[in-house]
């Protein structure tokens, strides 16, 4: 991120939040809030597939840079701890700024991705998260084979669609420098049986051993234990290790559409084999349910 240039806002941060916004739910989109701010104007050019039987409608869709921002209260907690942010989408382009600081670039359109935010974080305090969306175009159809053309150096991508805004399902969490960077389950060919997998990151400069340890509840019956597993795991420095155990509940519900049947998986990491110094741990939780399809006969 230090080689990308800060775009703070054009009236400037102290001003951000006593600007004539708006009070939004996402998921949104400007257009939903703003259509024809800039005026309208016919379609033409193609851009619109209906353009010659439909001359009536016209255009107002936002075209530029909207700001989206909220304060948020980060616990005391957070302190000494990796922070990470995560969003679910955006289009097209996001600049995430939190306290003012650049955490975050993103221009793969409406893909998830994670923002370090643990240096710029004031745990205990107010915080102000305010994500730079940029809209340079678009479709204002469904089709998406075309290119557009953006910037003084004519960098060329998919059009996408002429809408610019943010999903729902933004989170913010602090872990301790060892922690689950991803867990998943598959469902194995054998009725019951579930493969758990992830990758543990070790951020330290040192050799970590752990041990992962993999609880299926069940929701419907007050959480109750249906299967465990455990494996010790030795964790490289400064990268990422995976694991992978199955998991054996025999008596498992299978899911179906009459029956949606889903059990909360719980994957915990513990430190192991150090006394006297301050251990860590993190938990991954996920819905998991029982089925196996197979496609015979092709």
């Amino acid at each position: 991120l230090h080689s990308l240039p800060v775009h703070p806002p054009t009236i400037g941060w102290d001003l951000l939040e006593r600007s004539p916004g708006v009070m939004v739910t996402l998921p949104a989109t400007v257009e939903q809030y703003y259509w024809g701010v800039n005026g309208f104007r016919p379609y033409k050019g193609g851009e619109y597939a209906y353009e010659e039987e439909d001359s009536v409608v016209q255009n107002g869709n936002y075209l530029g840079v909207s700001w989206w921002w909220k304060d948020i209260d980060v616990p005391k907690s957070f302190s000494r701890k990796i922070a990470l942010l995560t969003i679910r989408g955006a289009r097209l382009r996001a600049e995430v700024y939190l306290n003012e600081q650049l955490i975050g670039y993103n221009i793969i359109t409406e893909t998830a991705f994670t923002c370090d935010a643990t240096k710029a974080i004031h745990p205990g305090k107010k915080n102000t998260l305010a994500i730079r969306i940029t809209n340079p175009g678009g479709r204002l159809d469904w089709v998406d084979t075309e290119l557009l053309a953006w910037g003084k150096t004519n960098q060329q991508f998919h059009k996408s669609h002429g809408f610019g805004g943010l999903d729902r399902g933004i989170q913010l969490v602090a872990h301790d420098p060892v922690y689950f960077a991803d867990v998943w389950a598959l469902n194995r060919p054998e009725p019951g049986t579930l493969r758990v997998s992830g990758q543990i990151l070790n951020t330290t400069q040192l050799p970590a051993n752990g041990t992962v340890r993999v609880r299926l509840l069940d929701p419907d019956h007050g959480d109750s234990l249906r299967a465990i597993t455990s494996q010790d795991v030795s964790l490289a420095p400064s990268k990422e290790t995976a694991f992978q155990t199955d998991l054996q509940f025999p008596g498992a519900e299978l899911w179906s559409n009459d029956h949606p049947k889903l059990y909360r998986l719980q994957a915990e990491l513990s430190q192991k084999g150090l006394k006297g110094k301050r251990a860590w741990s993190d938990v991954r939780e996920l819905k998991a349910g029982f089925r196996w399809f197979a496609a015979d006969g092709i």
